[in-house]
């Protein structure tokens, strides 16, 4: 089993590591899901991602691109886009990825990697947090 610590760590180098791990037949668990972020314009990435709640003019709502607004479930779902999760094969993956909110898992965190950890400290950021509480979210951590 491989823990990672989701602090600081970018999105999409994340995703594309614990996938690789995923298809390995690694079980990966994931701490800090809400505080991992997205390198770009904050105002940019919150009117993209609020556009997916907003489109008013869908013939079959039920049909229409859904993403949760609960960190933990908002990370898995972006991690699922990089999985073959319409296989049988890719669905046995994803069973094997667990995220979770808050760092208050103390037996995990002491054996936690880090992996795509953002070091250019003068890129803008956004949390998975900041980008949930704009789409609605009011859960606590």
């Amino acid at each position: 089993m491989i823990v990672i610590d989701g602090e600081n760590c970018r999105l999409g180098r994340l995703g594309t590591f614990v996938a690789s791990e995923l298809k390995k037949g690694e079980q990966v668990k994931i701490i800090n899901a809400e505080k991992i972020v997205i390198t770009g314009d904050p105002v940019q990435i919150k009117q993209n991602y609020k556009a997916l709640y907003d489109i008013k003019d869908i013939s079959n709502p039920r049909k229409s691109p859904k993403m949760s607004k609960r960190p933990d479930l908002f990370v898995k779902r972006c991690i699922r886009g990089m999985v073959p999760h319409r296989t049988p094969k890719g669905a046995a993956q994803m069973r094997n990825l667990i995220a979770l909110m808050g760092s208050d898992y103390p037996e995990l965190k002491k054996n936690a990697i880090k992996a795509g950890e953002l070091t250019n400290t003068n890129v803008k950021t956004i949390t998975i947090l900041e980008i949930c509480r704009y789409m609605g979210w009011g859960g606590k951590l």
